[in-house]
Parts: structure tokens; sequence; C-alpha cells
């Protein structure tokens, strides 16, 4: 993993967004998908982010197979997957994890 230094060691940052958590679902804004203590705590950190466009950080959005149809087009979710220069986070990397459906 990341964090036992073994992969994905070119970025100093990764988020991991777990696409089945409820709260996730909700989100309206990107600092919505940071774990943090507060939402100041939040805003902190997605500035820091902003301010160096995204660079070297990895969004890793896991189980878009799970997430509802309805938030594949219309949310922040799908924003940050298909658009992120409208976030200033143009330079981050976002890999995004499904199964396949069964067939």
């Amino acid at each position: 993993t990341w964090e036992s230094g073994k992969l994905f060691q070119n970025f100093k940052s990764v988020v991991y967004v777990q696409l089945r958590d409820p709260m996730i679902q909700l989100a309206r804004v990107v600092e919505d998908l940071i774990p943090a203590e507060s939402r100041d705590q939040a805003e902190k950190v997605m500035s820091t982010f902003r301010s160096y466009k995204g660079q070297d950080l990895l969004f890793v959005m896991d189980g878009w197979d799970e997430l509802p149809t309805r938030l594949h087009t219309n949310s922040i979710l799908q924003q940050l997957t298909a658009f992120p220069e409208t976030l200033n986070l143009h330079l981050s990397t976002v890999i995004v994890t499904s199964r396949p459906i069964a067939s």
C-alpha cells in the first residue's frame, strides 16, 4: 500500500474515497470527500491541494459500480473524475475502481 511505501510513491497525498459510503454519496463539494475531523480542517487541506493544482495528489475512487446511477452524471464525484480543472485540481490523478457486471 501507499502507507507502507510499496505503491504510488510518486504521490505526496492519497485520498481514498469509498463510493458505497452514504455520506460520500451526499457530497456536494470536494471538501466533503476529505477525511477530516472538521469541515474547517477539510477546507484547509483542500486549499493546500488547490494551491498546487492537485499536483502529487492521488484520488482513489473505489466502487464506481456501487454508486447510484444518478451520481454518475451529476455529482461532485463525476466532476472530479471528468472535469478536475473546474475544481482547480487538474494536475491530480484519479483512479476509479469498479467490478464488472455479472452476466
